[in-house]
């Protein structure tokens, strides 16, 4: 009992821990685009208007809100720069305000005690201002102080240290359980203007006229909660476009970067993709990432070349620091499997990237038809032959109807993948097969020959029209569904009168009790309707599901008798051979009984 009780307060206290750290992160970094304008190609009409406005909406909405913007501390101080300023601003006119209400004190009619206290309210009141004043300045200068000593490496390796230390920790899990965990750099969620990709920000005349950097724009961009403006413009020759993006940070009206993108009109969306692709470590602010490797096996690590984007890498080396955002990792080494992923890149980060390379498997199998069908084959997506399939390529075939089983067949690439093919008849009806990876590999370390008997795989396909099979049975089944509702009406009814005259427990006339036994005697009768309909509704359900169940590919088999040698071969795998006397008894030894080699 105590156990499920601490179990069920510590899903409780995850749950609640889990929602803190949502809440914590609720801020958000709004981004919005205006309408792009034309310098070069295009007149004013329907045409360019419309293109001046899809694009940036295409830009947004192709650039997810799934992204966090790191807010630095140059950032941080552009925001409290700007409501400080405002704050002095206001603060400034009160002041002016004050100092006018004091020195007309002496104007008034007061008496020299009522005009020394007076002045003395106003001279309080100023000073409270030169104070909030002086506050304000001070605060500014503190966080100047705090922006010239950041290092963005050094908060990184402070965010991973408080990540770590609490990892395993049961008190630091219950200790300030209601407040989410802090970073070192804060977060904020990117959003839209209006929460509508679609949407574009019209700023006012007299702002737009004063250009994106004068304070005029500033204040109505952050008056309308703007944190990102993105504008543009469009260059056009012929269908060709060159559009080209600025970014603009507010407050602060400082532009962030600049990315541009050739496309023609028709393809805006490659236009507005590419362009989404290079804001992302714009907009979320990117910071370096720690990459970490772990190859194993472990002695392959000196002899593996690397790709990071571009970058090639002749060994792994042992960590790299570049700028957070989509990056491609790729991993080649000779005799093995080449790996590369994309992934993005949360910055102010570390990340181990732990490789098993796999060995390079490369080798043939043989495959044919159970039943007598004639048509091409495909394997991943490739045609690998034509093929013909007799009845005796079933798994009940005779040794001496091997010869035509084998020269009936189609020779198939693998490389120890499990392989998903599909046949294709004269009427042009497909069905799938599928070899499983298990079948492929083998743990002997010989290779069979391509004549041999015992790399021939078999599927049991039957090619035909699922479509027009499926709809045939969905048809049946809603036919079957539909007969058990309308069964029941009646039934309901019947049964519903036979409870109505039960009900008075007989005490009914003689016309009466005759009516209650017809009622009767026809539940008796129509209450095994409504079963056969429900029968038959299951029935037709199975049916369908089992008619849907007919995509899917047959799993191939090796034909009966196989032997247990693998039907790939092994690739070579780089090794140090100590002296030249090995190798001759290597040599001796790949030489079987049968004259076969071995590698």
């Amino acid at each position: 009992m105590k156990k499920t009780v601490f179990l069920a307060l510590l899903i409780i206290f995850s749950f609640a821990r889990a929602y803190c750290a949502q809440t914590s992160s609720s801020e958000k970094w709004v981004i919005a685009a205006e309408k792009f304008r034309y310098i070069q190609g295009q007149g004013k009409s329907a045409v360019s208007d419309s293109t001046a406005e899809m694009i940036p909406q295409r830009i947004l909405e192709n650039t997810s809100t799934r992204l966090e913007r790191h807010i630095l501390p140059t950032e941080e101080f552009s925001r409290l720069y700007y409501e400080s300023k405002k704050d002095r601003q206001s603060l400034f006119l009160q002041l002016s305000s004050a100092v006018k209400k004091r020195d007309a004190l002496v104007l008034g009619n007061y008496t020299d005690a009522e005009l020394k206290k007076q002045i003395a309210v106003q001279n309080k009141n100023i000073s409270d201002i030169y104070a909030k004043i002086d506050e304000s300045i001070k605060t500014l200068e503190e966080k100047k102080v705090q922006l010239e000593s950041f290092d963005p490496e050094a908060s990184a390796k402070k965010y991973e240290a408080q990540k770590n230390e609490g990892r395993f920790s049961l008190i630091n899990f219950f200790k300030d359980i209601f407040s989410a965990p802090e970073s070192a750099i804060p977060v904020e969620q990117i959003t839209f203007y209006n929460n509508d990709a679609f949407y574009l920000y019209n700023p006012p005349e007299l702002a737009a006229r004063k250009g994106y950097e004068s304070s005029e724009f500033e204040r109505a961009v952050v008056s309308a909660g703007i944190n990102a403006l993105l504008t543009g413009t469009i260059t056009s020759y012929g269908n060709y476009l060159l559009v080209t993006v600025d970014v603009y940070l507010y407050p602060g009206a400082e532009k962030i970067g600049t990315v541009s993108e050739v496309g023609t009109l028709a393809d805006s969306g490659f236009i507005a993709s590419g362009i989404a692709y290079q804001l992302v470590p714009i907009l979320t602010n990117s910071m370096p990432v720690r990459f970490n490797f772990n190859v194993e096996p472990y002695e392959l690590k000196n002899l593996t070349s690397m790709y990071v984007d571009d970058t090639f890498y002749t060994s792994i080396p042992d960590e790299i620091i570049i700028d957070s955002g989509i990056h491609t990792v790729q991993f080649l080494s000779d005799g093995y499997r080449t790996i590369s992923a994309s992934y993005y890149f949360e910055g102010n980060k570390s990340y181990e990237i732990k490789v098993l390379m796999e060995p390079e498997i490369n080798g043939e199998i043989l495959m044919n038809l159970r039943n007598p069908l004639q048509g091409k084959l495909f394997a991943a997506g490739i045609f690998v032959d034509d093929i013909m399939a007799f009845e005796n390529s079933s798994d009940k075939q005779e040794e001496n109807s091997k010869t035509q089983l084998v020269s009936n067949t189609a020779s198939i690439s693998v490389n120890g993948k499990s392989i998903l093919g599909q046949f294709i008849d004269t009427d042009g009806n497909s069905a799938f097969f599928y070899i499983p990876e298990n079948l492929l590999k083998g743990t002997d370390e010989l290779s069979l020959m391509q004549n041999s008997y015992d790399n021939i795989f078999v599927a049991d396909i039957n090619p035909f029209d699922r479509g027009q099979y499926i709809e045939k049975r969905r048809r049946w089944m809603y036919g079957a569904y539909s007969s058990l509702v309308v069964s029941l009406i009646p039934y309901f009814i019947i049964k519903g009168n036979v409870e109505t005259y039960s009900s008075f427990n007989g005490s009914f006339s003689d016309s009466a009790r005759q009516e209650y036994q017809a009622w009767k005697t026809a539940y008796n009768i129509y209450q095994w309707v409504p079963l056969v309909c429900g029968a038959f509704f299951g029935y037709e359900f199975v049916r369908y599901l089992l008619a849907a169940n007919t995509v899917l590919p047959v799993n191939a088999k090796k034909v009966r008798g196989a032997g247990s040698e693998s039907v790939i071969s092994k690739p070579e795998i780089p090794e140090i051979v100590e002296n030249e006397e090995n190798n001759e008894k290597e040599a001796e030894s790949s030489v079987k009984d049968d004259g076969s080699l071995e590698k």
